[in-house]
């Protein structure tokens, strides 16, 4: 997939697309799935294409309907980070013991002892408390959970193009020549990924109207 032709694919058309409404592309969800209240979600997208934005938009609309599952990581907590609520911060030692004890449902190891993942007990926990667990997590996490658990309604934010994506990231300031292009190469996979049926349920452009983006999603889940 070229990273300019992001708009050309004719969504609508393939076979798993379904006729749908604003920026929803795909929508494949059961209702009866839906209706169920142990569901696990979670949601994917590019880095900068604004889901942190849509899901906090989301949930002061809908009281909240969403409870962030708290990732584990073995990286030093940053100024203002609060363990157990920003991440749950743990050694090397602690992260890898539960990597043989199968405590993660999926974990990524982003550099020499820099661990990210998810515990399974995490997930439980806020289903045990009566809420909506969701997890913010890249295509290959997303794709390792659904292949674990059941129940999982799994959600992919698309940019309306690459430009609009590049041009995001370009607020940030933060960004080096190299690591943009590293980022929409990236940005270019995941893009595939979250269209395959295989591994997102529903996928919604992000077509930079919140108010628009938190209804779109508020109609997949059938609220």
């Amino acid at each position: 997939m070229k990273v300019d032709s992001i708009n050309q694919r004719k969504l609508i058309n393939n076979n798993y697309a379904k006729p749908s409404f604003g920026n929803v592309v795909v929508n494949n969800i059961p209702k009866n799935l839906l209706k169920n209240k142990n569901n696990i979600y979670i949601i994917s997208g590019p880095s900068g294409v604004g889901k942190d934005t849509i899901l906090n938009a989301f949930n002061e609309k809908f009281n909240n309907f969403f409870t962030k599952v708290v990732t584990s990581t073995t990286r030093q907590p940053r100024v203002g980070e609060i363990d157990g609520i920003s991440y749950n911060f743990l050694t090397a030692d602690e992260f890898q013991k539960g990597i043989k004890n199968n405590e993660f449902l999926e974990y990524v190891n982003v550099f020499a002892d820099k661990y990210y993942g998810t515990r399974l007990s995490d997930v439980e926990k806020v289903l045990q408390e009566g809420k909506n667990p969701i997890l913010v997590i890249d295509v290959d996490g997303a794709q390792k959970i659904k292949s674990k658990l059941k129940n999982v309604i799994a959600i992919f934010i698309k940019p309306k193009s690459m430009d609009t994506l590049k041009a995001h990231l370009e607020k940030r300031g933060s960004e080096t020549a190299e690591t943009m292009k590293t980022r929409l190469q990236r940005a270019a996979y995941e893009v595939d990924a979250g269209l395959d049926p295989k591994r997102y349920d529903a996928v919604i452009q992000n077509n930079s109207n919140i108010e628009e983006n938190v209804n779109d999603l508020k109609q997949i889940l059938n609220l």
